[in-house]
């Protein structure tokens, strides 16, 4: 019985090797355009693999409830310190295992139960965390809706105006799934000192683009509270981060909510984070310029190759993020786009009703491997005779793998 076991195991284990390293060479020969991924520096990834790995980190730094932390803590300093230089904070704690829990944070900190809270809808591009359907519901508030419009792809602000005056919520969240171009923070503190209302800018997605300055800055600018999680533009491991600019108002009541949701903090995944905002500090500014350059490429490339890309009149972007209307079930497209080995995701548009029909893409991933306009020329082009059956999948595929097999080492990182 126990050499059955032993030999079922060993058959286990070589399909678990078997199918890690199938998934690293598949990924390896894509193009990855998930907007919502990206590629940790080798040294970030290093981190990850120490016996930080192992151990339980839980309670304020240097007064932590384990023994044997104490170059945790001044690791968590050091991460600490360099979110508040990159992202204009007063305060930052570095200790939530995700942006969603960072969220969880932030809302356990500024809501009571019965408050108004007005945020984005996930057919309007919000998170789902934000979403009436999502965690907020869990706080027992009442949810509405910030207004906005579907052709400049931004919140209405005179139509925001009039629904904050009437409404007086406690706080409003910003920051989307789909963030193409930076909120009109100066114009919605305004009106939110007007009935007392807290800004909470959800900058999981262009947290990258903050730092490297490509972005608008939301502490400057009038957010009260920045979330993000650190995996996506900014590169790092999947972790989260809280920040704000007034310590006083909010630095207990952030704390007070860590250990409601945070247990162990991953003190690996801290240092990982670490090694990724000293990167950004480093390489930052030129990464995220090159983001954004790219994002615009790829959708100048796709427009003109006959794909309906959003918001022409504007640039089609001002983030990493490249949005497609595709006019049909946008999950087939999708899956005919993955036959391709060009990975990208869906959204849902204002409009759609039956399925999804929107299409995201993000330049994030490949500018790390060090790809260019030329790339996003190409591979825009290339997308656009995907879609429109201009090419088989297979020749698709070969020109893909082709373009990526140039591109397997990890730029602006040490």
């Amino acid at each position: 019985m126990l050499h059955q076991n032993t030999h079922n195991q060993s058959e286990v284990l070589q399909r678990i090797l078997k199918y890690s390293h199938l998934h690293t060479n598949y990924r390896n020969l894509s193009l990855n355009l998930i907007a919502s991924e990206n590629l940790m520096s080798p040294m970030t990834q290093q981190m990850l693999s120490t016996d930080m790995g192992n151990r339980y980190s839980y309670g304020e730094a240097g007064n932590k409830v384990f023994a044997g932390t104490d170059f945790l803590d001044e690791i968590e300093q050091v991460a600490v310190c360099l979110t508040k230089e990159l992202f204009s904070a007063e305060y930052a704690n570095v200790q939530p295992i995700s942006g969603m829990v960072a969220n969880l944070v932030t809302y356990n900190a500024v809501l009571e139960k019965g408050d108004t809270v007005m945020s984005l809808p996930v057919r309007q591009g919000g998170h789902y965390s934000h979403d009436k359907n999502g965690i907020l519901k869990l706080f027992g508030v009442n949810i509405e809706y910030l207004p906005f419009n579907n052709v400049e792809f931004c919140i209405d602000i005179e139509k925001a105006e009039q629904a904050i005056l009437f409404h007086k919520p406690k706080a409003i969240i910003v920051g989307a799934m789909e963030f193409l171009f930076p909120v009109a923070l100066k114009e919605l503190k305004e009106i939110c000192q007007k009935t007392g209302t807290f800004v909470i800018y959800d900058g999981a997605h262009v947290a990258g683009l903050i730092a490297g300055k490509s972005f608008q800055d939301p502490l400057k600018e009038g957010a009260d509270i920045l979330t993000f999680s650190t995996n996506k533009t900014l590169g790092g491991p999947d972790h989260g981060v809280v920040a704000c600019a007034d310590a006083e108002k909010f630095q207990e009541k952030i704390w007070k909510g860590i250990p409601l949701f945070v247990s162990n903090n991953h003190p690996h995944h801290i240092a990982g984070l670490a090694v990724t905002l000293s990167e950004s500090q480093e390489f930052g500014k030129e990464y995220a310029s090159q983001v954004v350059q790219n994002a615009k490429t790829l959708a100048q490339a796709m427009f003109h190759n006959g794909v309906d890309v959003l918001c022409s009149h504007k640039g089609f972007t001002q983030s990493h993020t490249v949005l497609v209307h595709t006019h049909k079930n946008a999950m087939q497209v999708m899956r005919l786009l993955e036959s391709a080995e060009i990975m990208s995701s869906t959204y849902m548009n204002a409009d759609d009703t039956e399925y999804e029909t929107g299409l995201r893409f993000g330049t994030n991933e490949l500018t790390r491997l060090g790809m260019k306009e030329q790339e996003m020329k190409t591979i825009g082009k290339l997308i656009a005779d995907v879609l429109f059956l201009r090419i088989t999948v297979d020749e698709a595929k070969m020109m893909s793998n082709e373009i990526r097999r140039s591109f397997q080492s990890i730029q602006y990182c040490y």
